[in-house]
Formats: structure tokens, C-alpha cells, sequence
């Protein structure tokens, strides 16, 4: 899918191979087959919900129902999404994330701390899949065999994070945990801003979201620049446009709140609707000087 500034929404991955969700958990077993569903059926399992997953391209999702032995009354749900590659899993991941959860260690199965505990559910990402364990009441008993079965489904998918190091451009110093997210599309509310990475920071008595969006080339990044230039000057008023530690950078205001937009070689980043300018412009100024890492 082009979009104006010259980058590509990746296409959509291919549909999902149909993969028996079958592990050797003990206390638990199946009451059933495994359900596949394609992007086009995914509403008859999680209808109200489908339309997040399809906005990440999902291709499709495998889910099966394992029972307490001996008790069919309390069961275990096994959602396993494959969202086509590792970018995507995060991305809805992130998007679906409690802010509330607590990190669950996998025995190492999901990298980078993608793993969490909202009550006795369990959600993971694992290379290209997103999943979650899911009882069917918060019982000591479910909650063991949730965490058991989540540590069995991630222990036989393949590791990958492809496309992730990204996340890790964004600066440490004053990030909120657990805020990190990646946008397919419609980045910061925009339309024309696809494929970044964005947290929410703590700075100088400000909290605002800082993302950073990647370009295959320093003349495609200067498009986008100028696209969010050129959004900044009819949403609003352009207030400065100036060079900053080999940057161009521009500050605008509308509806009240601030954006300070930069572009440095084939990168685009910056602070989007800021409720208040000052902290979002030395922020993104110690950034570029290399003062915020």
C-alpha cells in the first residue's frame, strides 16, 4: 500500500499455515480440535475485536480449548495469532497491553520482556505470533496451568525479532515503562505517518509521546518531513523552523497542544501534540545534541 511519503506499508503476509496447537502440559488436555480462522472469518471467533487485528494484517489465528483433567468445567483458551512478522506481533501486542500487567517470565520463550500477567491470563509475543492463555475463572489451579500452557506454546515458536531493533532507538532516559509501540499505520492519528516507533516520556515536569519513523532514504524522509510540515501550517500555526545539531526542525501549535517535528538523515521524529511546548522542545533538542539517550 504507497503512502505520500514515499515508504510502503509492508504487504500483507501470506495466510497462515495451519499449525495444530498440540503440548504436553500436564494437568491439562484438549477438549477439542484446533480452530483456524482466516483474516475473512476471524469476526466468527472475536467479533467486535477482529478490526485491530486486521488493521496489523493478521493472517490468521489458531486457538484451542484445554481442559483441567479431570474437571471440563475449568479450561484453558490458547489464542495464537500470526501476525506475518515480528514487527506486526508487537505491534498489537503493544496496542492491546495492560497497562496494569506485571512481566511473566517464560523460561526465556519471549524476548525482550514480551511477556506479561493481567490477572490469571497470560499474553506473549514470539517472533511473528501474538498470544495469550486465557482461564476460564482466576483460580490458583487455572492460573498455574495458564502460565504452564503459555510457557509450552512459546517454547515451540521460533524466536525472531526482525525489524525490532528499531525499538530500541528510542531513547531510555526518562520512558515510561511499558509504553513502547509500533504503528503499521496511522501513526500519532496521521495518515500519512506509517511504519514508527513511539513511548511516552517524563521530562522536565512534561509527559508527552516522542516517536521515531525510519525512511529507506534521506530524500524519502525529507518528504515526510515536509508532509508534517505542511500538515503543522493548515491544522495550525508553524511557530519556528530552524537547523538543530544537523536536524531541521519545526515547532507548531494547534488545538492547543505542540509538535516538534525533526528530520536527520532518514529518520523523522519528534514530539506529536504536546500539551505543553517546552518540555516536548528541550526534549527533542537534547535528543538531537545527543544528551538524551
Amino acid at each position: 500500500m504507497p503512502v505520500a511519503d514515499g515508504a510502503a506499508v509492508p504487504p500483507a503476509p501470506a495466510a497462515a499455515a495451519r499449525r495444530e496447537l498440540a503440548f504436553a502440559v500436564d494437568g491439562l488436555k484438549p477438549t477439542g480440535p484446533t480452530e483456524f480462522y482466516t483474516p475473512e472469518t476471524l469476526y466468527e471467533k472475536i467479533d467486535g475485536r477482529a478490526d485491530q487485528y486486521l488493521e496489523y494484517d493478521v493472517a490468521g489465528l489458531a486457538c484451542r480449548t484445554f481442559a483441567l483433567a479431570g474437571d471440563a468445567r475449568q479450561y484453558v483458551d490458547l489464542y495464537e495469532y500470526d501476525m506475518g512478522n515480528p514487527l506486526r506481533a508487537f505491534g498489537v501486542y503493544a496496542l492491546e497491553r495492560d497497562p496494569e500487567g506485571q512481566p511473566v517470565d517464560l523460561g526465556g520463550a519471549a524476548s525482550d520482556g514480551d511477556a506479561y500477567r493481567s490477572g490469571a491470563s497470560i499474553f506473549f509475543r514470539r517472533g511473528s505470533v501474538y498470544a495469550m492463555t486465557m482461564p476460564s475463572d482466576e483460580s490458583p489451579a487455572l492460573a498455574a496451568a495458564a502460565l504452564a500452557l503459555a510457557r509450552a506454546a512459546a517454547a515451540v515458536l521460533p524466536p525472531d525479532d526482525a525489524g525490532l531493533e528499531r525499538r530500541d532507538q528510542l531513547p531510555k532516559a526518562g520512558q515510561a515503562p511499558g509504553t513502547a509501540q509500533y504503528a503499521l499505520r496511522n501513526a500519532m492519528s496521521l495518515d500519512f505517518l506509517t511504519d514508527a516507533f513511539s513511548a511516552e516520556y517524563d521530562y522536565e515536569g512534561g509527559h508527552f509521546r516522542f516517536f521515531i519513523a525510519a525512511r529507506p532514504d534521506e530524500a524519502a524522509a525529507r518528504r515526510l518531513y515536509h508532509q508534517y510540515l505542511e500538515h503543522g501550517r493548515k491544522s495550525g500555526k508553524v511557530r519556528t523552523e530552524h537547523e538543530a545539531a544537523g536536524a531541521r526542525v519545526f515547532e507548531a501549535e494547534s488545538y492547543g497542544a505542540a509538535d516538534v517535528i525533526y528530520q536527520r538523515g532518514n529518520v523523522v521524529g519528534g514530539v506529536a501534540q504536546a500539551p505543553d511546548a517546552a518540555p516536548a522542545r528541550k526534549f527533542v533538542e537534547a535528543y538531537l545534541a545527543g544528551k538524551v539517550k
